[in-house]
């Protein structure tokens, strides 16, 4: 066979390759447009839906917004929008199962353990206002712990519980100050939480210990002369 001939016969063979590997490219493309538009699109609506209900309730169920961001969350984990979805999906879920909202808050925490808080909404903030308030510093994690925390403690009322979540969230900043804002302000409420967690086991020298150890740790802060004062009303009791 000459070599005209075998190039005449292996020409339809490369058309027919290319056009296989045009047609995968294409497929690759659809999904991975389809993997980042969808789970976007249906995130903004379902956001903008919910402000529009908080404004101007309709008939929607509370279980129709949580069924559109579980879809986000559930079938597309690896999207931008995943884990904001998953932190408002238990914020919905808190308001009325607070045992259900727990296990979503920590789904946040083993699933999204290096994403920060309202990552959504610092895309829409000015850059000013998140770095005054330090939000975006906030480790979701560390926000969703506290939450269960205060679910733990306001709602289930079981204290027990509410010093072990605090304490998780206190653990979550070894090495944090007075001059990280919202995240000293966060450390120092779990402390206040704490205490009070005690108090209401009718164990007050643990909370006095409590307040005591926030003035060790930060002797400098502004906080310490309303711990000081926390920990002479207790002394009173005692």
């Amino acid at each position: 066979m000459d070599k005209r001939k075998e190039i005449k016969m292996n020409k339809p063979f490369k058309i027919t390759s290319i056009l296989i590997v045009m047609v995968i490219v294409l497929i690759i493309g659809l999904f991975w447009q389809r993997s980042i538009k969808v789970p976007e699109k249906l995130f903004k609506i379902t956001i903008n839906e919910i402000n529009n209900e908080l404004s101007e309730p309709s008939k929607k169920d509370i279980g129709y917004f949580i069924s559109r961001l579980h879809y986000v969350a559930d079938n597309y984990p690896k999207s931008i929008w995943a884990d904001d979805a998953q932190r408002i999906l238990a914020d919905l879920y808190s308001g009325f199962d607070p045992e259900r909202a727990i296990d979503e808050y920590q789904k946040i925490i083993t699933q999204f353990p290096d994403s920060k808080i309202e990552e959504w909404t610092l895309k829409n903030c000015p850059p000013f206002v998140t770095f005054l308030s330090g939000i975006n510093k906030m480790p979701a994690a560390a926000e969703s712990q506290a939450q269960i925390a205060g679910i733990y403690y306001i709602v289930l009322k079981n204290y027990q519980k509410a010093i072990e979540e605090s304490q998780k969230v206190i653990d979550f900043f070894p090495d944090v100050g007075p001059s990280d804002g919202a995240i000293f302000r966060l450390v120092i409420f779990r402390y206040h939480r704490i205490a009070k967690s005690y108090e209401k086991l009718g164990e007050i020298e643990k909370a006095i210990k409590t307040y005591q150890g926030v003035l060790d740790r930060f002797p400098d802060a502004e906080v310490t002369k309303i711990i000081r004062t926390k920990i002479e009303e207790l002394k009173s009791k005692s």
